[in-house]
C-alpha cells in the first residue's frame, strides 16, 4: 500500500518494515524517525524491566516501576496507529468503516490497497 501512495509498484506492500517506513515517511510528513522510537522504546524499557524483576537486581519495585512505565509508553504507538488507518483511508477516498477494517485486519486491508484500483489523493492537514 506504502508503494502505492509513492507511485511504486504493488508488490513493496508486502514487506512489512519497508512498507510502515514508507506509510510513516509520507503520512507523517518526514516525522517517521519519532514514530520509529515510540516503537523501539517501549520493548527496550518492558526488556529491562523484564531482567531487572528476573534477576532480582535494583530490587523488585523498580523493575514493576519500568514495566508500568513500559505499559504506559506502549500505548503511543497504538494511537499513532489509529490515527495512520485514519489518514490512510482519507487519502483513499474511504470512510471510518474501511479505517475499523484497517485496524482489525492491517494485513489483508493493505493488500487490498496495494493491488486494488483505489488511487491515492493526498489529504491536507
Amino acid at each position: 500500500m506504502a508503494a502505492v501512495i509513492l507511485g511504486e509498484e504493488g508488490w513493496k506492500s508486502l514487506i512489512p518494515f519497508y512498507n510502515r517506513y514508507l506509510l510513516y515517511k509520507k503520512c507523517w510528513n518526514g516525522s517517521y524517525y519519532f514514530a520509529a522510537l515510540s516503537m523501539i522504546i517501549p520493548t527496550v524499557i518492558l526488556g529491562v524491566s523484564s531482567y531487572i524483576i528476573y534477576t532480582g537486581g535494583y530490587g523488585y519495585s523498580f523493575g514493576i516501576v519500568l514495566g508500568v512505565l513500559a505499559m504506559i509508553t506502549a500505548a503511543i504507538p497504538f494511537v499513532m496507529n489509529l490515527i495512520l488507518a485514519c489518514k490512510i483511508s482519507k487519502a483513499f477516498g474511504h470512510g471510518l468503516l474501511f479505517t475499523a477494517g484497517y485496524v482489525l485486519m492491517t494485513d489483508i486491508f493493505t493488500l487490498i490497497l496495494g493491488f486494488g484500483d483505489d488511487k491515492y489523493q493526498p489529504v491536507t492537514a
